[in-house]
């Protein structure tokens, strides 16, 4: 059951191989309040809307070249669907929580954006100019719309008009502070999650748990604190939604972790339902129609992954019984957590 909680409103995007996109309820509020300040700050040229708008496409192609390139990894290691969140500092799972993604997966979407900064870099250097500063430097023209201050080697600014050097520029800009963002260690950064995966497997669940949740909130007070100093409501934004979004995983942590791996007496949960009286039921529209066989291969989908992670489950078990947790490699360890992450909780609320 989805959670109904405010704080976990989004907005759905559709579906990419079988994996829906949903939008965090902070992304258009973020983009919307970016924008207008941009076209109504003191001394705005004329037609700055349109530039505005470009860095803000240019935002959400960056956020969701991220997610495709986590979704490739995933396919590759033949992961369950997911569902994945998109805000303003890239994207994640609510169900991989503190520690549930592979590493390889984690990596991808800072690898895309590390690449796409270095590209542009690369690009701008060929052209003869210095890739942006990421503290000083206005991606949307505030001289003249378009026309943006790019350096060369010199040191000397120069005003550039519209073509591939500003193109390049806002890309690699906008894409250096993705990956600078993603190196602090806050939950639901890449950072934190990794962070969380590597002691997850080192030391006790706990002691991990505390040492990601004591990163997460120092760094989010540090963005609060450069917020206020900066006078900037972007960065509080950010924080509170870094805090709820910490508040909420941990909950469902606590949850797993209370469970523990008592596997025993689970169902799949899919009884069937009676059709008793359902040709006496006026004819539905073709678009209630669409969107119960869109929910019906959803739930065939699901029920096929649980039974396969069932399948597998029951192997280890008896592998458990039979030689002993030692026996377990750490995959089949991680597997195991895994399953009670996802599937223990929905056991509880039947």
């Amino acid at each position: 059951m989805r959670d109904r909680h405010p704080t976990s409103w989004s907005l759905p995007l559709g579906s990419i191989a079988g994996d829906p996109i949903r939008l965090h309820l902070v992304y258009p509020v973020v983009a919307a309040g970016l924008f207008l300040r941009t076209v109504f700050s003191q001394g705005a040229p004329t037609g700055i809307w349109r530039e505005a708008l470009l860095v803000q496409a240019i935002l959400l192609l960056s956020v969701l070249a991220r997610f495709m390139g986590t979704l490739a990894i995933r396919r590759l290691e033949e992961a369950d669907h997911q569902e994945t969140v998109v805000w303003p500092l890239g994207h994640f799972s609510r169900s991989d929580g503190f520690a549930g993604a592979s590493y390889w997966s984690l990596l991808s979407g800072t690898s895309v954006t590390l690449f796409l900064a270095a590209f542009s870099a690369f690009g701008l250097l060929a052209m003869g100019h210095i890739p942006p500063s990421l503290a000083t430097w206005n991606p949307h023209g505030p001289a003249s719309a378009g026309v943006l201050a790019l350096a060369d080697f010199h040191g000397e600014t120069e005003w550039v008009s519209p073509g591939w050097a500003t193109l390049l520029a806002r890309i690699s800009f906008i894409n250096g502070w993705l990956l600078f963002a993603n190196l602090l260690p806050a939950y639901p950064l890449d950072a934190s999650r990794l962070m969380a995966r590597i002691l997850w497997h080192r030391s006790d669940a706990a002691e991990a748990l505390q040492a990601v949740l004591t990163a997460t909130m120092v760094s989010i007070l540090g963005v609060m604190i450069a917020g206020i100093a900066m006078g900037e409501v972007l960065y509080l934004v950010l924080a509170m939604v870094a805090y709820i979004e910490t508040v909420g995983a941990v909950t469902r942590e606590r949850d797993s972790v209370s469970d523990g791996y008592d596997f025993a007496g689970h169902e799949d949960g899919l009884s069937p339902e009676s059709s008793d009286g359902e040709s006496n039921r006026p004819r539905e529209s073709w678009w209630t129609r669409w969107r119960a066989r869109r929910a019906e291969e959803r739930t065939r989908r699901a029920a096929a992954d649980r039974a396969e992670a069932e399948r597998r489950m029951d192997e280890l078990l008896d592998k458990l019984h039979r030689l002993g947790s030692k026996a377990l490699s750490g995959s089949e360890h991680r597997f195991m957590r895994d399953f009670a992450r996802k599937y223990r909780p929905r056991q509880r609320e039947r």
